[in-house]
């Protein structure tokens, strides 16, 4: 059930996150004023991230576990309310027809392969879980070779013929999956290794997301001055000390060096990001 809840909410956020991208470079064709709105809303976009854990933390001291995922309900009304009355509509007009069965044929190949490899590891390689991966794979096969055949794909595989697009969506890739592995592990180190509670552990975590607000509003101010390549390279080095400096961390360290490592870590990803 878990997982399925999550899944229902990751549909939900790949729908609102193209869509938001997209209505600003509707709203902002000015390259720079594109630039400036892209920072503005993805520093709001890390300021939930920032809040989040001390609301959760506090919702986690005085409530039970699942109240976390009720603390984004009332703010989904908020923007159910009011996005039709202050944001504009916007259509592409090359815009083709979305393909359903696309859609289902993603679905049912990331969604096994996911359950297969949670079941992987909480109970071993066991043949349920081996089965819905291979499904999953089987499924993926078969959106591929659709998307191949259609005029307006769902995924145009033709984007990954650029060295330039195929390397930076890699590297995105690569981050946020860096990224959510240590923030996980770094939630449950604070708090089953160091003994902290929930809030507090939400407090000490806090730091991260102020440096990812931070570099989110530099990188474009950077990269005035700079090429995007150079921008990229300087981020990705930040992150690398900041990831040095986490694999430093054991039981007996103080917290600031775990602090200071993920504000390096994070800070720089958002310049890639940015």
């Amino acid at each position: 059930m878990l997982i399925a809840c999550r899944a229902i909410i990751g549909v939900a956020a790949a729908t609102l996150l193209p869509s938001a991208l997209g209505l600003l470079r509707n709203m902002f064709q000015n390259p720079k004023e594109m630039g400036k709105a892209m920072g503005i809303w993805f520093s709001c976009f890390l300021g939930g991230q920032a809040i989040g854990p001390l609301v959760g933390g506090l919702l986690l001291d005085r409530f039970w576990w699942g109240s976390v995922f009720l603390m984004g309900v009332p703010v989904m009304v908020l923007v159910l309310i009011f996005s039709p009355i202050f944001l504009p509509e916007a259509k592409h007009q090359m815009g083709g027809k979305l393909d359903l069965t696309s859609v289902a044929l993603s679905l049912l190949a990331i969604l096994p392969i996911i359950y297969g490899l949670k079941e992987a590891a909480n109970t071993g390689w066991s043949v349920a879980a081996v089965v819905t991966i291979v499904v999953g794979v089987v499924f993926a096969v078969l959106f591929l070779r659709r998307q191949r055949k259609l005029e307006t794909p769902l995924l145009d595989l033709s984007l990954f013929k650029n060295g330039t697009f195929s390397a930076s969506l890699s590297v995105m890739l690569l981050a946020g999956v860096v990224m959510a592995g240590i923030v996980l592990l770094s939630a449950i180190y604070l708090q089953t290794v160091k003994g902290y509670s929930p809030l507090e552990a939400g407090l000490l975590l806090l730091p991260q997301n102020i440096a990812m607000v931070i570099g989110s509003l530099s990188a474009p101010m950077v990269a005035a001055k700079l090429r995007t390549s150079q921008v990229m390279v300087l981020g990705l080095s930040i992150s690398t000390v900041g990831l040095v400096i986490v694999a430093l961390v054991h039981g007996t360290s103080s917290t600031p060096l775990l602090v200071v490592g993920l504000m390096l870590t994070l800070g720089g990803v958002s310049w890639r990001w940015s």
